[in-house]
């Protein structure tokens, strides 16, 4: 497993979830690591779930594995989440904000194509526990949603994605 050294001043994108935190460490690159410095297996499954969302067809950032990650300004070692950079919004804190008929009608739509992601990850035979807007990235530059967060997803029967020990 490869090390990534994370620069004290690099960008926190989402910290909203529990299991860890979001930091561009790029333009086209972002990272997620998680708080705990023994994650739960699911969490340590998440890129290899992400892996098979992203094969199968279902809209989610690219993935590119599990590294094992210093954070320079507390000399914390922790485990985290590679994965494409998506420039974008949480549908959850759009919808928060929307208050125009324009963007009431752009939530609409979006919350449809989020909806539509899941039920075709549902189809697949992945089960999603955690449906949430947080969980989904409007995507400004292609226009489309994405699904995120993936801890507490379950993979088909039909995949092993076990980690070796």
């Amino acid at each position: 497993m490869s090390e990534i050294i994370i620069p004290r001043k690099t960008e926190i994108i989402s910290d909203l979830g529990e299991d860890g935190l979001v930091y561009k460490l790029n333009e086209s690159l972002a990272i997620k690591i998680y708080r705990d410095e023994n994650p739960s297996e699911n969490c340590l499954n998440e890129h290899k779930i992400a892996s098979l969302a992203f094969q199968s067809g279902i809209r989610v950032p690219r993935p590119y594995g599990l590294f094992n990650v210093t954070l320079e300004d507390s000399n914390q070692e922790r485990k985290g989440f590679v994965m494409d950079y998506l420039n974008g919004f949480n549908l959850f804190e759009f919808s928060i904000k929307a208050r125009s008929h324009e963007e009431i009608n752009k939530l609409n739509i979006l919350s449809k194509e989020y909806k539509n992601e899941l039920r075709n990850a549902e189809d697949l035979g992945f089960i999603i526990k955690d449906v949430s807007l947080q969980n989904a990235i409007y995507n400004l530059e292609e226009d489309l949603v994405y699904l995120i967060d993936f801890c507490d997803w379950e993979t088909p029967k039909h995949f092993n994605i076990s980690i070796p020990q």
